[in-house]
């Protein structure tokens, strides 16, 4: 898949992780907020990128105190008009 970076088009090399997801996959990955606050010390253990994913309902204010640890916030729009 592509992305929008900085005015361009590049390879997103981010991988989504579902929330029931049994194991993580190597490399950068973005996981669901109820993940992140399951296992956010191991997860910063990890020598990768960790983004973590805001549902509709769910507030930036959750995360706030760890944007310093996080690469990405992904936020997911269901319907965009």
């Amino acid at each position: 898949m592509q992305i929008i970076k900085d005015r361009a088009i590049v390879d997103d090399h981010w991988t989504h992780v579902a929330a029931d997801a049994d194991v993580l996959p190597d490399g950068d990955i973005i996981i669901p907020l109820a993940l992140w606050k399951a296992q956010k010390e191991q997860l910063l253990g990890r020598n990768t990128g960790i983004g973590v994913r805001l549902e509709p309902g769910e507030h930036p204010e959750e995360i706030k105190d760890d944007l310093d640890r996080i690469q990405l916030v992904a936020i997911n729009f269901p319907a965009f008009k």
